[in-house]
């Protein structure tokens, strides 16, 4: 889904109804870190998230479930940091945050001190999940149950300027586009 250039100040919470969406594009907007759903993080699917050219100071901590995730673009924004631990993503290749001055850049993973540590505990996220459902703590839904889209091709709303007209409209315009989504 591409929503660059439409001088976006928030993402409406609706967007996180998308668990098949791979790509997210929300570059060249007026996007801050409170604009950012806290649960964006939770598409299950997504593989590129691209916000460059906004005013993030950082992005949600639920980026952290975000176990598909392969690059993670931030380029030119106000970030400060990233949630703890996000470098190690499984499928993680790239997370680019050049134009960042105030930016602390996490611990690049080190193998062999992974390697060679010894825990007598499983930290692993699939575990975590395993534990929390089995002691009925997650209430785990089909996409049909929870009336989430099962499948979503693409979305290009780039460069829509009207958009950018008021953040009423905006809402308002993207409710209808994730909404048209959902019905197919």
């Amino acid at each position: 889904m591409n929503l660059s250039r439409n001088q976006l100040r928030s993402l409406p919470p609706s967007i996180c109804l998308l668990p098949c969406l791979r790509r997210l594009f929300v570059d060249s907007n007026n996007l801050e870190s409170e604009g950012l759903p806290a649960d964006l993080g939770r598409l299950p699917a997504l593989e590129i998230f691209s916000a460059s050219d906004n005013k993030l100071e950082t992005i949600p901590d639920t980026f952290l479930k975000c176990l598909n995730l392969k690059k993670l673009i931030l380029i030119n924004n106000r970030l400060r940091y990233l949630p703890k631990g996000i470098q190690y993503l499984p499928k993680l290749e790239l997370i680019e945050t050049r134009g960042n001055p105030d930016f602390k850049a996490p611990p690049k993973p080190n193998p062999h001190a992974l390697a060679n540590a010894y825990y007598n505990i499983d930290f692993s996220l699939q575990h975590q999940l395993r534990l929390a459902s089995a002691a009925g703590t997650v209430a785990l839904s089909t996409p049909q149950e929870s009336g989430t889209l099962s499948k979503q091709s693409s979305l290009d709303a780039g460069s829509n300027t009207s958009l950018g007209k008021s953040n009423c409209q905006t809402k308002m315009l993207l409710w209808l586009i994730i909404s048209v989504c959902l019905v197919r």
